[in-house]
Protein backbone atom coordinates (compact mmCIF):
# COMPACT_ATOMS: atom_id res chain seq x y z
CA UNK A 1 0.00 0.00 0.00
CA UNK A 2 0.95 3.19 -1.00
CA UNK A 3 0.59 6.79 -0.01
CA UNK A 4 0.84 9.67 -2.86
CA UNK A 5 -1.05 11.00 -5.66
CA UNK A 6 1.35 9.73 -8.40
CA UNK A 7 0.59 6.59 -10.28
CA UNK A 8 3.91 5.52 -10.25
CA UNK A 9 4.06 3.55 -6.97
CA UNK A 10 7.81 4.23 -6.71
CA UNK A 11 7.19 8.14 -6.42
CA UNK A 12 4.95 7.36 -3.65
CA UNK A 13 5.71 6.55 -0.26
CA UNK A 14 5.13 2.38 0.94
CA UNK A 15 2.89 2.15 4.17
CA UNK A 16 3.10 -1.35 4.27
CA UNK A 17 1.92 -4.47 2.58
CA UNK A 18 -1.09 -6.79 2.80
CA UNK A 19 -1.13 -10.31 1.01
CA UNK A 20 -4.21 -12.35 0.85
CA UNK A 21 -3.31 -15.80 -0.47
CA UNK A 22 -5.18 -18.90 -0.80
CA UNK A 23 -7.46 -17.29 -3.74
CA UNK A 24 -9.01 -20.55 -5.80
CA UNK A 25 -8.46 -21.02 -9.57
CA UNK A 26 -10.89 -18.84 -11.31
CA UNK A 27 -10.98 -17.42 -15.38
CA UNK A 28 -10.56 -14.06 -15.30
CA UNK A 29 -12.88 -11.56 -13.38
CA UNK A 30 -14.98 -14.58 -11.70
CA UNK A 31 -13.35 -14.38 -8.11
CA UNK A 32 -14.84 -11.92 -6.41
CA UNK A 33 -12.25 -9.77 -3.83
CA UNK A 34 -13.69 -7.40 -1.21
CA UNK A 35 -11.06 -4.82 0.17
CA UNK A 36 -11.98 -2.46 2.52
CA UNK A 37 -10.14 1.03 3.69
CA UNK A 38 -10.57 2.96 7.09
CA UNK A 39 -8.84 5.74 8.22
CA UNK A 40 -8.97 6.99 11.86
CA UNK A 41 -8.38 10.76 13.38
CA UNK A 42 -4.94 8.21 15.24
CA UNK A 43 -3.34 7.74 11.71
CA UNK A 44 -4.27 4.23 11.15
CA UNK A 45 -4.89 2.71 8.14
CA UNK A 46 -6.93 -0.12 8.43
CA UNK A 47 -7.05 -2.58 5.08
CA UNK A 48 -9.56 -5.73 5.03
CA UNK A 49 -9.28 -8.14 2.53
CA UNK A 50 -11.55 -11.07 1.82
CA UNK A 51 -12.19 -13.65 -0.96
CA UNK A 52 -16.01 -13.60 -1.42
CA UNK A 53 -16.37 -17.31 -2.43
CA UNK A 54 -14.30 -18.66 0.43
CA UNK A 55 -14.95 -16.25 3.28
CA UNK A 56 -10.94 -15.89 3.59
CA UNK A 57 -10.12 -12.86 5.58
CA UNK A 58 -6.84 -11.00 6.31
CA UNK A 59 -6.39 -7.47 7.72
CA UNK A 60 -3.67 -5.10 8.79
CA UNK A 61 -3.31 -1.53 10.84
CA UNK A 62 -1.12 0.62 9.51
CA UNK A 63 0.41 3.71 11.12
CA UNK A 64 0.86 6.64 9.13
CA UNK A 65 2.66 8.62 11.87
CA UNK A 66 5.74 9.83 11.04
CA UNK A 67 5.69 9.09 7.25
CA UNK A 68 7.30 11.65 5.53
CA UNK A 69 4.65 13.96 3.19
CA UNK A 70 5.88 15.26 -0.04
CA UNK A 71 4.57 18.49 -1.44
CA UNK A 72 2.13 17.07 -2.95
CA UNK A 73 0.63 15.44 0.42
CA UNK A 74 1.51 18.76 2.64
CA UNK A 75 -1.74 19.56 4.42
CA UNK A 76 -2.95 23.14 4.18
CA UNK A 77 -3.06 25.78 6.76
CA UNK A 78 -7.01 24.30 7.61
CA UNK A 79 -7.55 27.66 10.38
CA UNK A 80 -7.51 29.51 6.99
CA UNK A 81 -10.47 27.26 5.21
CA UNK A 82 -12.93 29.81 5.88
CA UNK A 83 -10.91 32.82 3.55
CA UNK A 84 -11.14 30.01 0.53
CA UNK A 85 -12.23 31.32 -2.18
CA UNK A 86 -15.40 29.88 -2.80
CA UNK A 87 -16.21 28.73 0.68
CA UNK A 88 -18.92 30.69 1.45
CA UNK A 89 -22.04 28.11 0.89
CA UNK A 90 -19.99 25.35 3.16
CA UNK A 91 -19.85 27.08 5.70
CA UNK A 92 -23.22 26.64 7.68
CA UNK A 93 -22.32 22.56 7.04
CA UNK A 94 -18.96 23.22 8.31
CA UNK A 95 -19.91 25.33 11.31
CA UNK A 96 -22.83 22.15 11.99
CA UNK A 97 -20.43 19.30 11.58
CA UNK A 98 -18.21 21.00 14.23
CA UNK A 99 -21.06 21.65 16.55
CA UNK A 100 -21.89 17.82 16.23
CA UNK A 101 -18.53 16.87 16.75
CA UNK A 102 -18.09 19.20 19.75
CA UNK A 103 -21.88 17.70 21.51
CA UNK A 104 -19.59 14.44 21.40
CA UNK A 105 -21.72 12.55 18.31
CA UNK A 106 -18.82 12.09 16.23
CA UNK A 107 -17.87 8.40 17.81
CA UNK A 108 -16.01 6.88 15.08
CA UNK A 109 -14.57 10.44 14.14
CA UNK A 110 -15.86 10.17 10.23
CA UNK A 111 -17.79 13.48 10.37
CA UNK A 112 -14.76 15.31 11.77
CA UNK A 113 -13.24 13.75 8.91
CA UNK A 114 -15.02 14.88 6.08
CA UNK A 115 -15.31 18.40 7.35
CA UNK A 116 -11.75 18.09 7.60
CA UNK A 117 -11.35 16.73 3.57
CA UNK A 118 -14.25 19.72 2.91
CA UNK A 119 -11.70 22.21 4.06
CA UNK A 120 -8.65 20.84 2.58
CA UNK A 121 -10.47 20.73 -0.83
CA UNK A 122 -11.52 24.00 -0.55
CA UNK A 123 -8.00 25.58 0.40
CA UNK A 124 -6.68 23.55 -2.45
CA UNK A 125 -9.51 24.78 -4.74
CA UNK A 126 -10.91 21.62 -5.57
CA UNK A 127 -14.77 22.38 -6.65
CA UNK A 128 -15.61 19.62 -7.60
CA UNK A 129 -14.21 17.04 -4.41
CA UNK A 130 -15.96 19.66 -2.16
CA UNK A 131 -19.18 19.39 -3.71
CA UNK A 132 -18.63 15.40 -2.99
CA UNK A 133 -17.27 16.02 0.31
CA UNK A 134 -20.04 18.40 1.13
CA UNK A 135 -22.97 15.81 0.15
CA UNK A 136 -21.02 12.80 1.90
CA UNK A 137 -20.94 15.14 5.34
CA UNK A 138 -24.29 16.08 4.75
CA UNK A 139 -25.68 12.55 4.30
CA UNK A 140 -23.45 11.14 7.69
CA UNK A 141 -24.75 14.19 9.57
CA UNK A 142 -28.69 13.54 8.71
CA UNK A 143 -28.11 10.07 9.40
CA UNK A 144 -26.82 10.71 12.63
CA UNK A 145 -29.34 13.17 13.71
CA UNK A 146 -31.74 10.12 12.84
CA UNK A 147 -29.73 7.66 14.96
CA UNK A 148 -30.17 9.82 18.04
CA UNK A 149 -33.77 11.17 17.79
CA UNK A 150 -34.49 7.40 18.23
CA UNK A 151 -35.65 6.44 21.63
Amino acid sequence: MFQGESSDPDNNECLGELRLTGIPPARQGKEQIEVTFGYDMNGILQVKARVVSTGKQVSADISTAGVRAGPSLDLPDLSKWEQAEGARPYRPLIRKAEKFIASGFDLGGDIGLLAQRLKEALLRGNKDHAEELREDLLAMIEAMEKINKLP
